[in-house]
């Protein structure tokens, strides 16, 4: 890590711990290489429990950063004393909430421009407040704080509205800019390849279908919905293999169900997984059945680019990553049986998984490339600084 002792052009916070090299991880290292490029001096600031794989890689791309303790990256005191640090003229927020105090302190210390990334997901259905007393307040301290924001980077059309909606943000200070990946890590791997690594990384032969999700393992993603919807699927076609990564408070009883049904060798947790790309090469289809407003999933980013036809359902933006019929199927949340007619159409027609699989690395190739996304992301710190 290099030590920087002069002012900054760019402080980009992400509330993350880079416990792995994700796509995110990759997005960091390619947006330093292009702001050096473009004569623009940028430092991360981001959790301390950098895994060896990203801090190597961070190393090599020459990433200028500050690693803090994760708790304390929501902190003012942490923030004051980073701007006293660097004096950067733009700040670019990601992962804290529009209603963070960080954002009005860093006006108080002096920064010129502001830019507020909207990567969160949300529930598909609004409900009305309960305290509304108590709620009105937080809500009109967040509209103000978002009119401290000169530009708001929404990773989705779906997010783009909910902020217009909720916050009353003018549409011509939303800038849509879709996740991105690094598109050769889950790309261009033959099918001899792949059949080595079902034998090797899952431990299955060329011969067993596998259906993939990877999520964190809460309600919001739809595992159970997944689950009965396999149960459905695998009382007529037996042999396949459902793998589930993830980990979250669910496990224990999405396990227990499964124990239950006596379903053991066709369904498997491996938890959490450093090695997605292996694990989509090694995949036949990949199910997403999120219940809420996801907001540009990087797991059907990956996915796509790893040329697997896709699963997912009719929330958040979703639809605007799997096109229905052409590259995926998409089914309505929350309904295991329409899940399982889903995975049956694919699992019978082999013809329709290969239209699907190239359909969709291509979308992925046009739309959800890391260089797209960077040389954008660029562009608006160009913007910002020439106005600064």
């Amino acid at each position: 890590m290099k030590v920087m002792t002069k002012k900054i052009d760019v402080l980009s916070w992400a509330v993350i711990n880079p416990s792995k090299r994700g796509s995110f991880e990759d997005y960091i290292c390619v947006l330093a290489k292009e702001c050096g490029k473009r004569g623009i001096s940028i430092r991360f600031v981001f959790g301390d429990k950098i895994a060896q794989e990203p801090k190597k890689q961070f190393e090599l791309d020459g990433v200028d950063y500050d690693a803090v303790d994760v708790e304390k990256l929501f902190s003012v005191n942490t923030l004051a004393d980073i701007l006293c640090k660097y004096s950067p003229d733009v700040i670019h927020f990601n992962f804290i909430g529009p209603g963070s105090l960080l954002i009005p302190v860093s006006h108080i210390y002096g920064i010129k421009k502001v830019i507020f990334s909207d990567h969160s997901s949300s529930p598909v259905l609004t409900q009305k407040p309960k305290n509304y007393i108590f709620t009105f307040p937080r809500l009109i301290k967040r509209k103000i704080f978002c009119m401290l924001v000169n530009r708001f980077i929404a990773v989705s059309n779906f997010v783009a509205d909910r902020l217009e909606v909720e916050n009353n943000i003018p549409k011509n200070k939303i800038t849509v800019l879709y996740n991105g990946i690094d598109l050769e890590r889950f790309s261009g791997i033959q099918q001899d390849e792949r059949n080595r690594l079902r034998r090797s990384f899952l431990g299955q032969g060329a011969e067993k279908l596998i259906i993939t999700t990877v999520a964190q393992l809460i309600s919001e993603k739809g595992i159970r919905v997944l689950l009965e919807g396999a149960r459905i699927a695998l009382n007529t076609y037996h042999d396949l293999l459902f793998i589930i990564a993830g980990e979250g408070a669910d496990r224990d009883f999405l396990e227990n169900n499964v124990k239950k049904w006596g379903a053991e060798s066709n369904i498997k947790f491996i938890g959490f997984t450093e090695n997605v790309k292996n694990l989509l090469a090694a995949s036949d289809i990949f199910v997403l059945p999120s219940l809420w407003g996801e907001a540009c999933s990087m797991a059907l980013i990956e996915a796509i680019a790893a040329g697997l036809p896709v699963i997912t359902t009719n929330v958040g933006g979703n639809p605007e990553i799997i096109q229905d019929g052409t590259t995926g199927l998409i089914v309505s949340p929350n309904n295991s049986k329409e899940l399982a007619f889903a995975l049956e159409r694919l699992i019978i027609d082999n013809n329709l998984r290969a239209s699907f699989g190239r359909a969709a690395y291509e979308r992925a190739k046009k739309y959800f490339d890391i260089y797209k996304m960077v040389s954008e992301t660029v562009s608006i710190y160009k913007k910002m600084l020439d106005n600064a």
